[in-house]
């Protein structure tokens, strides 16, 4: 099994991204992996080798303003769209079965309505639907996330971070270790990019017939999240997975189990 760092520039802005595997499955869809706001592609690792030994070729990338990848000038999830996009016509992609957790669920989102022939399928954890209705202030904590997090004690930010996203130790270290190596000043970057990018986003609902896999962790309390969830599933029309006793990241939480949906996703593309 093969890994591979590789990068992409457009407009100046560098991407960086990583790969897996190979086409040993000429049948099998690329499987593209998307991380979480102030996470990086190392989210993903556990679950690219388990896919990779599977005979699958996977890609996963530092988003901008996170990792590897370029932190400066603006962020729009069109942007992100488009990148995405990219990084697949250069890997010879014509198209992916596209993963997010969490903030990734936009990118995919963005992805799918900007370009919907490089997205086949798509699985979705523990994220929300672009356009989902917010109260005022709720509104207004999204946009102004950075200046309310910029208030709090770093390590206190982690550590209630990291109570909040997981609810295995093993999650809650690694959601510790990302945030600690991203560093303060790289989650006010990161976040004071990003977040207001989903209130300036259009509400551009998925291509009709996507295949979509929506899964969420039973015990999910970050945000609007579990209630974001079943509405989006009620609008697609399919049942949500609720992943037993995991949190947010529920990846971390229950890899077998999200293994499985990847996988049975995969399949049903091939």
């Amino acid at each position: 099994m093969g890994i591979t760092r590789a990068r992409h520039t457009l407009a100046g802005s560098e991407t960086r991204y990583w790969t897996w595997g190979a086409t040993s499955r000429s049948d099998a869809p690329c499987v593209f992996l998307f991380h979480g706001i102030t996470s990086s592609h190392e989210f993903w690792v556990p679950m690219a080798c388990e896919l990779a030994v599977r005979g699958l070729k996977v890609i996963a990338w530092d988003m901008p303003f996170h990792g590897e990848s370029s932190s400066s000038g603006s962020f729009s999830l069109a942007e992100a769209g488009d990148k995405a996009a990219a990084i697949l016509a250069q890997e010879d992609a014509s198209s992916c079965l596209a993963v997010g957790h969490s903030y990734g669920c936009y990118v995919v989102q963005a992805l799918a309505a900007r370009h919907p022939g490089c997205v086949g399928g798509a699985v979705m954890f523990d994220g929300m639907p672009l356009g989902y209705t917010l109260k005022p202030l709720e509104a207004w904590s999204v946009r102004h996330y950075a200046a309310i997090a910029a208030l709090w004690p770093y390590e206190s930010y982690v550590r209630k971070g990291s109570e909040a996203a997981s609810t295995t130790e093993k999650g809650r270290q690694e959601f510790a270790r990302e945030l600690t190596d991203l560093g303060r000043a790289g989650m006010l970057a990161a976040t004071r990019a990003c977040y207001p990018a989903v209130l300036d986003a259009p509400a551009t609902p998925l291509p009709a017939g996507l295949p979509v896999t929506l899964a969420v962790g039973e015990k999910d309390g970050v945000g609007l999240v579990a209630p974001a969830m079943r509405v989006w599933a009620e609008e697609l029309g399919v049942s949500l997975e609720v992943i037993a006793g995991a949190g947010h990241c529920s990846p971390w939480d229950r890899p077998e189990r999200c293994l499985d949906l990847v996988l049975a996703a995969a399949e049903a593309l091939s």
